[in-house]
């Protein structure tokens, strides 16, 4: 379950859930009076932190309450270690642990960010392809090629920074057709090279998966 907030936030969370599940699996066989002042002593340590707000840790309590007693009634709790072996493999080196929550969530981040990086270099690579037979259609030389083949780069920043048919966009098109870059390239044909690459762009974009460098609105 997403927690919203800071990272301190987010860590007292995450230290409230696992401390809850804990207190449940080690009063499994215990009078429930035991299990509710051991649940309390967690509570009241959490809200003298001052770091969440009560609803968060109620959204977090409810969560981890439901997870226990689905775990229970499947018999997933029967395999755990004792209560005295799962502390000394706490107490392990982080070797030998499971990765903290912190290296999860960067773990998480690197494969948004491989799989957008994937799907915008095979789009790229795709439109470079259809781009090359217009090159060799207008009789451009293969030394002057790369002049062009670099512009579907470019029009990828100006796609993904732009909306369709907007000033911007145009905007950012006039200026790259005068860009020094472009120097020595024929600007027809590289307005149809822009014009194919926001075409396809259009009809694929929805493929793509999350650009992880968005900003949320």
């Amino acid at each position: 379950m997403a927690v919203p907030g800071r990272s301190a936030q987010r860590q007292a969370l995450v230290n409230y859930g696992r401390k809850l599940f804990a207190v449940m699996n080690r009063t499994r066989n215990k009078p429930k009076d035991k299990r509710e002042q051991m649940l309390k002593d967690v509570r009241l340590r959490l809200k003298m932190e001052r770091l969440v707000s009560a609803k968060a840790a109620a959204r977090v309590e409810s969560a981890i309450v439901e997870l226990f007693r689905n775990m229970e009634q499947a018999g997933e709790l029967d395999w755990l270690p004792p209560v005295r072996e799962a502390g000394r493999l706490a107490a392990l080196p982080n070797r030998k642990r499971v990765n903290k929550d912190e290296e999860l969530c960067a773990d998480e981040w690197k494969n948004k960010v491989r799989r957008w990086e994937n799907a915008r270099l095979k789009f790229i690579n795709k439109v470079t392809s259809e781009v090359k037979p217009l090159l060799a259609e207008a009789g451009i030389p293969e030394n002057r090629h790369l002049f062009y083949l670099n512009a579907v780069r470019q029009c990828w920043h100006i796609a993904i920074h732009s909306m369709p048919d907007s000033e911007q966009r145009n905007k950012l098109v006039e200026d790259f057709l005068v860009h020094p870059s472009a120097k020595g390239c024929n600007p027809e044909l590289l307005r149809r090279v822009a014009e194919l690459f926001f075409r396809r762009y259009e009809q694929e974009k929805h493929s793509f998966p999350p650009d992880p460098w968005a900003k949320k609105a």
